[in-house]
């Protein structure tokens, strides 16, 4: 099943409120691969957007990581969207 897949269980984050619930290691390898997939298919973004929730500041920390400083400070993040 999908939940037998998940690397985090239901019982590790029960309490935490949902916004509050971070990416898994496997979240976090994902992010930086999309960002290295990102790069050499696109190059740097103009913007990147994220939310409250901290897997999508998370999710976006790891995408830009794969951006060497100068294109980095090329790429203007807009607020929260808050979604």
């Amino acid at each position: 099943s999908l939940h037998d897949a998940l690397p985090i269980s239901r019982e590790e984050v029960k309490g935490i409120a949902d916004h509050d619930i971070p990416l898994t290691a496997l979240g976090h390898e994902q992010a930086v691969l999309a960002g290295i997939y990102l790069r050499d298919k696109l190059g740097a973004p103009d913007f990147i957007y994220d939310s409250y929730y901290l897997r999508t500041r998370q999710t976006k920390d790891g995408i830009l990581s794969a951006f060497p400083p100068e294109e980095k400070a090329l790429i203007e993040q807009i607020g929260r969207a808050h979604v």
